[in-house]
């Protein structure tokens, strides 16, 4: 077997091992700050607010409000506005089905 094909074939088992370790790494990633609706990201009533997170170690918690069919994960944001008004809220650019919630009270 050729040099060339050889470098090439022991580089591309290389590459498939390194990608074949990449989904237990992913599983030891840890959920993010706002994953209980007890702790959520507050934010700041200073608008607009961007906030991009990886969510896939999100979970969901025994008596969460699932108004939205949730199935598997949550992550959660508080903002008390200074006045009444308009809120708009986005998901567009994630790279997953999204719903969002909104829900009044303490």
């Amino acid at each position: 077997m050729p040099k060339r094909v050889r470098s090439y074939l022991r580089f591309a088992a290389v590459l498939v091992a390194a990608l074949a370790a990449l989904p237990a790494l992913a599983a030891d990633a840890a959920p993010p700050s706002n994953d209980a609706f007890a702790s959520p990201i507050v934010v700041p009533q200073a608008l607009p607010y961007t906030n991009t997170q990886d969510a896939s170690e999100s979970s969901l918690e025994p008596l969460e409000p699932q108004n939205c069919n949730l199935t598997s994960h949550s992550v959660w944001y508080s903002f008390t506005p200074a006045q009444d008004g308009t809120l708009k809220i986005t998901t567009l650019g994630s790279t997953y089905d999204t719903t969002v919630a909104a829900y009044s009270g303490a």
